[in-house]
Formats: structure tokens, C-alpha cells, sequence
């Protein structure tokens, strides 16, 4: 391979469907819409697993579905309760493994708060049966154990997008 095909070093810069984002050389990732006004999204991602961000983020760029990413539990949670109430709900991929707030505790306190604005899957680790009903009966739209098929979230959330989008149009 000549110099000129190699992949650049850690570092630089990068587009993607959601936005250009400076990346840190081999640093973890960081609350990519964190510094901006929130604003409302189509889709928000939250999760403090670096491989899974990186999929997710492929994935959804591939799709060309424009989202937020965050890597902080608090962060997230702020950042959704900060958005404009009405207009159509917002999308959100909710690890539930995350640093500050766990996404329990989000999902829970979005449904109390700010019921009906958000359309909230959950991810977790834990395929167990008490772990999903609880998800489901904090309102979560779905819950879905990891390994999970990538393929099959991208189906979903395109879906629920299109969903959203037609609420607003509706509302």
C-alpha cells in the first residue's frame, strides 16, 4: 500500500451525516453535540461504549439518518429534558451502561418529566426477562439485548423516524 492510500493517523477530522467533528488522537469519545444549543434531533444515540458508537454511527450514516451522538448518561439527560417541548418526538438509542446517569434512571425520569416527547430504545447487556419488562414498563418503545442485529435496529429506527416525522405533520 503507497503512502497516499493509507488511513491518516488518529486524529484530524471527519464528516459525517449528523456533522464534521474534530477527533482527539486516542482519546475516548466524546459528547459530540455537547458544546451547541440543544436543538431538536431526529435521532440521539447514548452510549459509553467506544466500538458500539462507532458502529452505530456508521450505520446510521450509511443510512444518512442525521443524529447526536453522547458518551455521559448526565450529559444526555440534560440535553433532552433542554429541548424545546411539542413539535414531534425525538428518537433516542439508550444504553443503559452509561457514566452519571444510568439509562434507567433517564428513561425513568423522561417518562415522568417529559412523557410522550421521546421514542426511547433501549440497549443493554442484560437479555433477562425482569431487566426488558422493566424497560418496556418505563415506557421504552423497545429494548434490545446485546449482540444485537445491527441490521434489524437500523430497519427499526428508520421506521420510528418516518414515525416522528409524520406526528409533527399530524400534531
Amino acid at each position: 500500500m503507497t503512502r497516499a492510500h493509507r488511513r491518516p493517523a488518529r486524529g484530524g477530522r471527519r464528516t459525517t451525516a449528523s456533522r464534521t467533528v474534530e477527533t482527539a488522537p486516542a482519546a475516548a469519545p466524546r459528547d459530540l453535540a455537547a458544546p451547541e444549543p440543544a436543538t431538536p434531533a431526529d435521532l440521539v444515540v447514548a452510549t459509553a461504549d467506544p466500538s458500539l458508537l462507532r458502529m452505530l454511527t456508521f450505520a446510521l450514516d450509511q443510512m444518512r439518518l442525521p443524529h447526536q451522538s453522547f458518551t455521559s448518561g448526565t450529559v444526555v439527560l440534560q440535553r433532552l429534558l433542554d429541548l424545546p417541548r411539542g413539535g414531534r418526538p425525538t428518537v433516542v438509542v439508550l444504553d443503559v451502561d452509561l457514566p452519571g446517569v444510568d439509562g434507567h434512571a433517564i428513561l425513568e425520569r423522561l417518562g415522568s418529566e417529559r412523557p410522550d416527547e421521546f421514542l426511547i430504545v433501549v440497549l443493554s447487556s442484560h437479555a433477562d426477562e425482569s431487566v426488558q419488562v422493566r424497560s418496556l414498563l418505563a415506557g421504552a418503545l423497545d429494548h434490545m439485548a446485546k449482540p444485537f442485529n445491527v441490521r434489524v435496529l437500523m430497519a427499526k429506527l428508520h421506521r420510528w423516524v418516518t414515525i416522528a416525522r409524520h406526528y409533527e405533520v399530524a400534531a
